[in-house]
């Protein structure tokens, strides 16, 4: 993110950093700064290569970003490959999606380019969740099977939960805000200066994920979802299966250590163990031919 926060204040041009993945060399960056137009990001960028069917794809955050797997994928121990479906309008050559259900729709337009009939398997992190379950709900409605939707810690908005659930993230939330006021001015300083750089296209993606977010109506999943959550709820529902009661079928809890962001950002191994042990445990078919 700082390499391109440096190509912008040289070139004047703004890309999104993501482009690393089209562009991972010296050599190829410095084609794509001399091409006149920014090429079209891709719907699905492949995070880690593999010879077993079928791929998972992985859903991004409320922030659009795929980059935020990076650290996770690295620890999979599968050999099944694994795609980033990525935000559209992150490149700022499309508008973003504002609702759900859109999102869901082009995402699983894109992966069926990739691969056409199931069974599919779908992970989701935090909004990623709520994406990963509209897509699983078109894709059976459709007759598709999908063997395996991960939701990691990804909740509807606040008002679905129950009021017990709801109280305990308003208490967490308050009392968040009151530590937060007592802080010494260095230690804000040090919280704020996280070397994140978010460009203009990303920022709209997450002005527009906010209000699908605010706006998601959740339904009824007629399928089995493994759902993974932060051991440390912060402002999140600590007890995921009262929140979903109503609208899954089956689930499964399992517990990682961390909070919500820490799940990707220092405890991605053990999320990694998780999702490992859900790809291991789904029935999959070595390639004999074309690799993804």
């Amino acid at each position: 993110m700082q390499l391109f926060e440096e190509i912008k204040k040289v070139t004047g041009r703004s890309f999104s950093p993501l482009v690393i993945y089209q562009a991972p060399t010296i050599a190829s960056l410095a084609a794509f700064l001399e091409a006149p137009k920014t090429p079209a990001f891709p719907k699905c960028v492949l995070l880690k290569p593999g010879n077993t069917e079928p791929p998972v794809f992985l859903m991004h955050g409320l922030g659009g970003n795929i980059m935020e797997f990076f650290k996770m994928v690295k620890h999979l121990q599968s050999s099944r490959a694994a795609y980033g479906l990525q935000a559209r309008g992150s490149d700022g050559l499309e508008e973003p999606f504002s609702s759900i259900e859109e999102m869901a729709q082009f995402h699983v337009d894109a992966i069926k380019e990739l691969q056409p009939h199931g069974p599919y398997l779908l992970v989701g992190y935090s909004l990623g969740g709520l994406v990963a379950i509209e897509m699983a709900r078109h894709l059976i409605g459709s007759g598709e099977e999908v063997a395996l939707l991960v939701m990691i810690d990804s909740y509807p908005p606040i008002r679905y939960a129950p009021p017990a659930q709801r109280l305990r993230v308003y208490a967490r939330k308050a009392i968040n805000r009151a530590r937060r006021i007592i802080r010494s001015e260095s230690t804000e300083q040090s919280d704020n200066n996280l070397g994140r750089v978010f460009t203009p296209s990303m920022l709209k993606v997450q002005e527009a994920a906010r209000k699908a977010l605010a706006d998601y109506q959740p339904r009824p999943y007629p399928g089995k979802i493994r759902f993974v959550r932060a051991g440390d709820p912060l402002h999140f529902p600590d007890d995921p299966a009262r929140v979903w009661t109503n609208f899954v079928e089956q689930m499964e809890t399992q517990t990682v250590p961390g909070d919500h962001q820490e799940l990707l950002t220092t405890c991605y191994e053990p999320l990694a163990a998780v999702i490992s042990r859900y790809l291991a445990e789904t029935p999959g078919k070595e390639q004999t031919g074309s690799s993804h």
